[in-house]
């Protein structure tokens, strides 16, 4: 998908959309870690987020029981209003997995959200992942 294509999606005004196409935009980044002990030296990253991609591991089963921890602490710090996708991560080793599909699916609709699985090892869906979140965070600018 290009920025011509992503722009399509968007439900914005057309003057915000030419913009958005002649400026481009830049999406922003930081990796702040799962560990709850670190979350207070953490926590301004979240003030300012426009949006988040929430990932947890495939194969590690605590690390999807702390889904709820995560997105709980981004509504509280954001105002609820921030656009999130939840990614599990590690598709490539599907023989080690350890949450059910329906399992996952399950908590991305209690909380309204889309889900990717993923493997970053080898780039399958991680730009389709990347490309819903800055449609929705786009869509969010109005």
């Amino acid at each position: 998908m290009d920025l011509t294509d992503i722009i399509s999606q968007l439900d914005l005004d057309n003057e915000l959309k030419r913009e958005v196409g002649k400026k481009g935009f830049k999406i922003y980044f930081w990796d702040i870690g799962g560990q709850h002990d670190k979350l207070f030296q953490n926590e301004y990253y979240f003030q300012d987020a426009v949006g988040a991609i929430i990932v947890f591991d495939l194969i590690n089963k605590e690390s999807f029981d702390h889904l709820d921890f995560w997105i709980d602490k981004i509504k509280s710090l954001t105002g609820n209003d921030v656009p999130f996708i939840i990614v599990g991560n590690k598709t490539d080793l599907s023989e080690e997995r350890k949450i059910a599909l329906n399992t996952i699916e399950e908590k991305a609709e209690k909380h309204g959200v889309e889900y990717f699985e993923t493997s970053a090892k080898k780039d399958e869906n991680v730009r389709k992942a990347f490309e819903s979140l800055a449609i929705k965070v786009l869509n969010n600018l109005k």
